[in-house]
């Protein structure tokens, strides 16, 4: 048992915490950064900007509404586009996260798949149905990553023929 015990105690934490991240074990991730910030003696009005945007992905990923805004109180600089958007959408705030999508999207990045998700959870699923079908026809590429997200909409829409259709091609580009 010591020897175990004085293995772990040699690992870095927060490499345990991202690799237990990276392989989903949110939870895992969450215990190993804690300790990590006990070993660094740090609160988190001591870390770095880094540091409190993957603590707010990772209680993000933990579905933790209150936690994510409490790091957003902590921070002390303006958060990247993509931080503002996770921020938004582990929230609720699919309307504000529209509006980060449409601001991404005046750079020239394509949007796809998160823009598609906030209309369907906003209730606008014919608007949900256009823009993946336009993204679509723009980005073959996209249809993978889309038509469960198109099949969705038209579920929501009753067009039980495209829900077929959909789910048809998602099956076939899923494997």
């Amino acid at each position: 048992y010591s020897r175990v015990a004085a293995f772990r105690q040699n690992l870095p934490m927060v490499n345990i915490a991202n690799l237990s991240y990276q392989t989903g074990a949110y939870h895992r991730s969450a215990s190993s950064l804690d300790q990590y910030l006990r070993q660094k003696g740090g609160t988190a009005r001591t870390m770095t900007q880094g540091e409190l945007a993957s603590l707010q992905q990772l209680y993000t990923s933990l579905q933790e509404p209150d936690l994510v805004l409490g790091v957003a109180a902590v921070r002390e600089q303006e958060p990247a586009l993509e931080q503002l958007i996770n921020q938004h959408v582990a929230t609720g705030n699919y309307q504000d996260a529209l509006c980060c999508y449409e601001a991404r999207g005046e750079g020239g990045e394509v949007t796809g798949k998160g823009m598609v998700e906030c209309y369907l959870m906003i209730d606008q699923p014919a608007t949900a149905a256009s823009l993946a079908a336009g993204l679509v026809a723009q980005h073959p590429r996209m249809l993978e990553e889309l038509a469960p997200l198109q099949a969705e909409a038209a579920w929501q829409l009753g067009r039980w023929e495209q829900v077929d259709t959909f789910s048809r091609q998602a099956g076939e580009e899923g494997g």
